[in-house]
């Protein structure tokens, strides 16, 4: 499975280096970088930085014309009409590429547009209506695995009953 992260389009290149990081925890060795990689990032990250491949974008349509020509499905975090909510997700898309929005501005338009799958994280319980993007890229990314995880036992107890 060829997932990866993008990165790179964040304000606080604390959350990038946590998202790298998390990401490369969980298996994710694809990076791929929309605007600049500030070297700030590398505190956060923990060294996780050299133990990943990076693809580097200047403009988000540069950057979906790769995942499309690479067979990648990208994969938003962002609370929009379309999303689905994670607790609804049965699989993720093939070779998925996961974003999370800028604390600000969200995803990019032009990306939210090619996006394969939207999902959102419903929130409610406290008094906050969002969350810190490294966190929700954290518990997006886990979710992932584990249902990936799950579809692995499925196929392995099919084949041992044999």
């Amino acid at each position: 499975m060829k997932a990866g992260i993008i990165i790179g389009h964040l304000n606080d290149k604390g959350n990038e280096g946590s998202i790298l990081r998390t990401g490369e925890a969980l298996g994710i060795n694809n990076v791929f970088v929309l605007g600049e990689l500030s070297n700030s990032i590398y505190k956060a990250s923990k060294g996780a930085e050299r133990h990943v491949n990076y693809f580097n974008f200047k403009e988000p349509d540069e950057l979906l014309n790769h995942l499309l020509k690479n067979n990648q499905s990208l994969v938003c975090i962002e609370n929009v009409n379309n999303a689905i909510d994670i607790s609804e997700i049965e699989n993720y898309p093939k070779n998925p590429v996961f974003i999370t929005g800028n604390e600000r501005l969200g995803v990019p338009k032009e990306l939210l547009k090619g996006a394969k799958l939207c999902v959102k994280l419903t929130q409610g319980m406290g008094y906050m209506k969002c969350m810190n993007t490294s966190h929700a890229m954290a518990i997006v990314l886990y979710d992932f695995f584990q249902k990936q995880m799950d579809i692995r036992n499925k196929q392995w107890a099919n084949t041992s009953s044999r």
